[in-house]
């Protein structure tokens, strides 16, 4: 099926994805940032790959072949569910993360490594903190960039598919026609991020001390680094387009991140009392109750996949983004839509840093497992 590029729902939609590459442009291509730019690649391959395919399938154009392997950029997209990964569900994201992280400490810590005795100054985690709060692990990048456990061990292979996967993001703001002069998100302060190495195995046996098996922990660790970074990172002043692309951005992160949450407080797997209070801190939160009502589901998947043909339009009126957030929440209007999308990526983001800073009884904090990088 194709549209009309001027049809209200299409041209809505077309508009909304050039707002969104135009304010990851911004957030990408900064020469003074490499940091930002493992914060948002998730959700830039995310963003690309639904816009591409919405192009294809609704619009009737073609999209060039992309520069990135298509099953990389498949698993990074899906990366972005969590738990609510329809293909592997929790049971096989969790077994994921197991495999990464023994991949990723056999990279570091070979078998056949001599000076054992040095052990301890070897360190196979990378952690970026922004303002003292973790936004970034390497093993959950691996995760959100679509990495295969046996591609951690090929250090060329891996180079290559997250530089694939950023030259296709480029391509597709390239070939929307998305502006490259916004700022995207507010301006890099390089004050604020620093990278730490650790020990996984410390981390995950002294910090969370069994709040979560390891594997869970790393993967409940890459969530509250996406719910921090959305919170935290994601504000603009640029523009009207850039700030809806904001918007959108933290509503479909704090939305993945609550059901992520309530799969798994709802699942067999083992959590501590503790560990599932944070949890539940999270869930009660009356802003993420509301979140994850049907109509918030209904317009997280309009605004992903750029499907808004069941909004009614008058003949010869626009669709415009503050009718597609009451259309779809049944709110009366979009202030409460955006109040709630804010409360409840700040309930989710303050809940899980909160289970990942506080030191544990009988464990040490996170800071305190954490070493300088080599200069």
């Amino acid at each position: 099926m194709t549209t009309s590029l001027s049809e209200p729902h299409t041209a809505l939609a077309i508009a909304l994805a050039r707002a969104d590459l135009a304010y990851l442009h911004g957030a990408l291509m900064r020469p003074d940032d490499p940091t930002q730019r493992w914060v948002f690649l998730q959700y830039a391959v995310m963003t690309s790959y639904e816009t591409r395919r919405y192009f294809q399938e609704q619009v009737g154009v073609e999209a060039p072949e992309a520069p990135w392997p298509e099953e990389t950029a498949t698993a990074a997209r899906m990366s972005g569910k969590y738990f609510d990964d329809n293909r592997r569900f929790l049971s096989g994201v969790v077994d994921y993360f197991a495999e990464l992280i023994a991949a990723n400490r056999s990279f570091f810590l070979p078998e056949a490594r001599r000076a054992r005795w040095l052990d301890r100054l070897r360190r196979d985690m990378a952690v970026l903190l922004l303002d003292g709060v973790p936004v970034v692990t390497n093993v959950g990048g691996f995760f959100t960039a679509g990495i295969q456990p046996s591609q951690v061990m090929d250090q060329d292979e891996l180079g290559s598919r997250i530089h694939d996967l950023a030259a296709g993001v480029g391509q597709t703001i390239a070939w929307v026609g998305a502006p490259r002069d916004h700022r995207g998100p507010f301006e890099f302060n390089a004050e604020r991020f620093e990278w730490w190495d650790a020990d996984a195995a410390e981390v995950l046996g002294e910090v969370f001390c069994g709040d979560f098996d390891p594997p869970l922990a790393v993967a409940m660790l890459t969530i509250q680094n996406a719910a921090t970074a959305a919170d935290r990172l994601s504000r603009t002043d640029c523009c009207g387009a850039c700030q809806t692309a904001a918007i959108k951005h933290r509503m479909i992160v704090a939305y993945q991140s609550a059901v992520a949450l309530r799969h798994l407080l709802a699942s067999n797997l083992s959590l501590s009392a503790a560990g599932a209070t944070y949890l539940k801190q999270a869930l009660n939160d009356p802003h993420c109750v509301k979140l994850l009502e049907p109509g918030y589901c209904k317009l997280r998947n309009g605004l992903l996949h750029l499907g808004l043909s069941d909004i009614p339009v008058a003949s010869g009126s626009t669709l415009t983004t503050d009718a597609v957030l009451c259309y779809y929440t049944g709110e009366d209007s979009p202030t409460g839509v955006v109040d709630t999308i804010e409360g409840a990526i700040a309930a989710t983001a303050r809940a899980l840093e909160g289970w990942c800073l506080t030191p544990p009884e009988g464990g040490m904090g996170l800071r305190a497992v954490l070493h300088r990088p080599p200069a």
